[in-house]
């Protein structure tokens, strides 16, 4: 074991020297997505904690028990080979077993930050998507389908909201739908009831269905004759190569070829951001790289790092340069985005490859102080809450 430890540390420290842009927050924080951490009371809730230092914050969750991980959660504190971390680490409280939500909020006075603390109403009335083979949401149970209208009446009955006048983004998660036709039908549903209660923000849209630029069209001017601001698409991709081993249905279908025809047209549309969702630990290296290439004229990576939520899922979906690389896989890849678009790619998106910057966040994220105890601010499937838990640190 001290042989072992040694040389995890020794491999980290040179790392640190091939990546001297990469800060010790990052490469911790890419070391436990690609390693894990030992958590012997997973069992009570998937640990949520922050990461940060002068410069940047990450949020971090974690779904099982790594027992080969140099990292270790106890007494709600990480450590890596038994030493404390050289920045913050804050530990913000279990979740309990994953139920999916119909709705949360985002900005400084929820559990999740914005970037510059916009409050952000994350919808996800529809929840029949079983396409990847490796999302969460597989473990997570059925639950019903919302229409829009009932959902916005699920919501105002919660005592979350008042009216949505202070909301900057709704953002429309949809699951699958049968047709583009579909698609579209159910965000105007969203529209109709968001102008209801004073929403005038920016709509964005998260799915694979609403791809053809004259409804896209329709929707941008929906959008301006409600007098909303604007209309952000983020089309989901997930992985590159061999998309059809991991992706089915109609969602795996388009090779990297299709799909770039795709937002090609898409990026004439004069929208507000477009970008498409890829999940770095899926494909190889020289197929991530080959299919970033192809789709950087277009749009920007909307990325989240995957990490799989069961020893079966280890075996069958990490590609296997995530696996023999680990932690170089991961800088690998985030110094090629950056150097591909000559900026870091920060978003509001939880396991992103870069950190939050401490400058475009609430303070109350920074300071690591409780701004209030509200009870009701997010919810698993029906139920509230428990009483006094806490929004921020």
């Amino acid at each position: 074991m001290i042989v072992k430890i040694i040389l995890l540390t020794t491999y980290r420290s040179q790392t640190s020297i091939r990546y001297p842009t990469l800060s010790q927050l990052d490469l911790h924080y890419l070391s436990m997505k690609s390693i894990g951490i030992r958590d012997p009371q997973i069992s009570e809730g998937r640990p949520s904690i922050n990461l940060f230092d002068n410069e940047g914050l990450y949020h971090i969750t974690f779904t099982t028990d790594e027992q080969n991980s140099p990292y270790s959660f106890e007494n709600e504190i990480i450590v890596c080979d038994g030493q404390i971390l050289p920045f913050r680490v804050v530990y913000v409280e279990r979740i309990p077993v994953r139920i999916r939500r119909y709705y949360y909020l985002r900005g400084s006075q929820y559990m999740t930050p914005s970037l510059g603390d916009e409050k952000i109403l994350n919808l996800n009335f529809h929840h029949q998507c079983y396409y990847c083979g490796f999302c969460q949401n597989l473990v997570c149970g059925s639950q019903s389908t919302l229409t829009p209208d009932k959902g916005f009446e699920f919501i105002m009955s919660r005592g979350d909201l008042k009216s949505l006048e202070d909301v900057s983004e709704i953002a429309i998660v949809t699951g699958s739908f049968d047709s583009e036709e579909g698609t579209y039908e159910h965000i105007s549903g969203v529209i109709d009831n968001a102008v209801k209660y004073g929403f005038r923000g920016r709509i964005f849209y998260m799915g694979h269905e609403l791809k053809k630029p004259d409804k896209i069209s329709k929707l941008k001017n929906r959008i301006k004759i409600e007098g909303m601001t604007e209309l952000k698409i983020v089309y989901t991709v997930e992985m590159f190569s061999n998309r059809q081993k991991l992706i089915s249905g109609c969602k795996g279908e388009n090779d990297i070829e299709t799909i770039a025809d795709i937002l090609k047209e898409l990026a004439k549309l004069d929208l507000y951001e477009l970008q498409y969702s890829y999940m770095p630990g899926l494909d190889n290296l020289d197929d991530f790289q080959k299919g970033a290439d192809k789709l950087a004229e277009f749009a920007t990576p909307h990325l989240s790092i995957y990490r799989p939520f069961s020893a079966e899922q280890r075996k069958k979906q990490i590609c296997y340069d995530y696996k023999n690389m680990g932690l170089e896989y991961l800088c690998k890849m985030r110094i090629y985005i950056e150097k591909l678009y000559g900026v870091p790619i920060i978003g509001n998106n939880l396991g992103n490859m870069f950190a939050f910057p401490i400058n475009q966040i609430n303070k109350c994220w920074i300071n690591g102080t409780i701004v209030g105890e509200i009870q009701n601010m997010r919810y698993w499937q029906d139920k509230k809450r428990p009483i006094g838990w806490r929004v921020a640190h």
